[in-house]
């Protein structure tokens, strides 16, 4: 029974005699180094220790591209699974950071798992 290797240029699944079997794999190389196609990587889960108590905080700093970075009681609720204070708004009037006393910390565990935002 012949087994199967993957070409290191095409991707191609070929037998041991050379003969492509019609399946092709992606193949991606940069610089001649292959990907790595093990299992995914997952992120570390957040411990206790490492979430910011309300009290310790200012608020929540908004560090994206955007002037204004408004987010609807909807949106929130979507998000963190709880109902929120209220809409929430970043902008340049109030150095785009929302005091602790808008938000409640089920909206705060959310808005601290995106990349744009980050505890003050």
């Amino acid at each position: 029974m012949a087994s199967t290797r993957t070409s290191r240029t095409a991707g191609e699944t070929n037998t041991d005699d050379g003969v492509p079997s019609g399946t092709v794999e992606p193949v991606i190389a940069v610089n001649g180094v292959e990907p790595d196609t093990s299992a995914p990587k997952e992120a570390a889960p957040a411990s206790a220790e490492e979430t910011p108590k309300m009290s310790e905080m200012q608020g929540i700093r908004y560090t994206g591209i955007a002037d204004v970075k408004k987010l609807s009681m909807d949106d929130l609720e979507a998000m963190s699974g709880e109902a929120p204070k209220g809409d929430l708004e970043w902008s340049a009037s109030n150095s785009f950071i929302v005091p602790t006393k808008d938000f409640n910390a089920s909206t705060r565990d959310a808005l601290l798992a995106l990349p744009d935002f980050v505890a003050e």
